[in-house]
């Protein structure tokens, strides 16, 4: 007579539950996701300063000043031709590179959503400090 035809597929309970478990499993991994982010970028600016710092006690044992570029010399080919450096422009943070009397501070600065200062200066070039973290 008739023959039953079975339909494969899901039912709307199924796929609700589907969707339920992917928004809890994402709730809980952004975050996380975005913490390590950060971290890796926060870790880039303390590598960048590291070698800024270490470069300008090179500098300074070579010639008997810190190099503090002023002016127009401010750009990374510079910093770079005259620290012995090869530093690429990142696009997460600026640089910067101030003098205090016979010191200098390096500054990596970021705005955005997590804005952070690291800084290194020539009292100790082992350790950057940062403003602003959380």
């Amino acid at each position: 007579m008739f023959k039953k035809i079975k339909l494969a597929g899901f039912t709307l309970i199924e796929l609700i539950i589907v969707v339920t478990i992917i928004g809890i499993l994402a709730v809980v991994s952004i975050p996380i996701y975005v913490k390590s982010r950060e971290r890796v970028i926060d870790q880039e600016a303390q590598a960048i300063l590291r070698l800024i710092a270490m470069a300008e006690r090179n500098y300074n044992l070579a010639t008997g000043i810190y190099y503090v570029p002023a002016g127009t010399e401010y750009n990374l080919d510079t910093i770079n031709g005259l620290l012995a450096t090869d530093l690429v422009a990142s696009p997460n943070w600026n640089l910067s590179i101030e003098q205090s009397g016979s010191n200098y501070t390096a500054k990596m600065n970021r705005g955005g959503v997590y804005p952070r200062t690291w800084s290194i200066d020539n009292t100790d070039v082992f350790n950057a400090t940062c403003d602003n973290c959380p």
